[in-house]
């Protein structure tokens, strides 16, 4: 005989599915929230106004990863390496400019070779292998190509196809169609398996 489930155990099953819907909308809204203020330097300052852009690169690699996570089954471990690599690939920003300085760091006249599919795969590569772990390849990699899509459907130079200086831009609305379906199409993944999962209870 199962016993019948509580009715907080209920609500718990029932809303469980949507959690991944709600990151989804959350990072969607970050994400044009942050363009905005970009646009009209809210902080009034470009130094100041340009620290928002770590929170945009950060919610976009979890709305990217959340499908990972949630449906794909790889840890939150896993994940919260992948993003902080995702938000750290601007720390070559300070490295080319030779400096801690916000202005030098923006005022370069294009990103760094580290903004490149070369360098991601690369670093990606390197971390699954000492992880021993393909799914913190795939999930570090997902959460690079995230931040290099973001930075070419901006202004200024994206190296994604380094040692190559081709330049790519990708069109800022394609950008976030692409990341937002990926986002959305993992959470209805989840949705349905939690569904099937779903056991009906016997009151006997």
């Amino acid at each position: 005989m199962v016993s019948k489930p509580d009715n907080f155990t209920m609500r718990s099953t029932r809303w469980k599915p949507l959690i991944p819907f709600v990151i989804v909308v959350v990072c969607f809204v970050i994400q044009l929230a942050v363009d905005r203020g970009l646009q009209i330097n809210i902080l009034g300052k470009r130094e100041w106004t340009s620290l928002l852009d770590p929170f945009a690169h950060g919610s976009l690699a979890i709305l990217v990863l959340s499908p990972l996570t949630f449906y794909f089954g790889v840890s939150r471990k896993v994940a919260l390496v992948a993003l902080i690599c995702a938000v750290a690939i601007d720390v070559d920003h300070f490295i080319a400019a030779g400096s801690f300085s916000i202005s030098s760091a923006i005022s370069l006249p294009g990103r760094p070779m580290a903004h490149s599919i070369l360098f991601c795969s690369g670093a990606a590569l390197l971390i699954g292998a000492v992880s021993r772990s393909w799914s913190a390849t795939l999930a570090v990699l997902l959460a690079s190509l995230c931040h290099l899509s973001r930075d070419a459907s901006g202004g200024g130079f994206t190296p994604l196809f380094w040692p190559s200086d081709y330049e790519w831009h990708i069109p800022r609305p394609l950008h976030l169609t692409i990341w937002t379906t990926w986002g959305l199409l993992g959470a209805a993944l989840y949705a349905i398996k939690k569904r099937k999962e779903a056991v009906p209870y016997n009151c006997s």
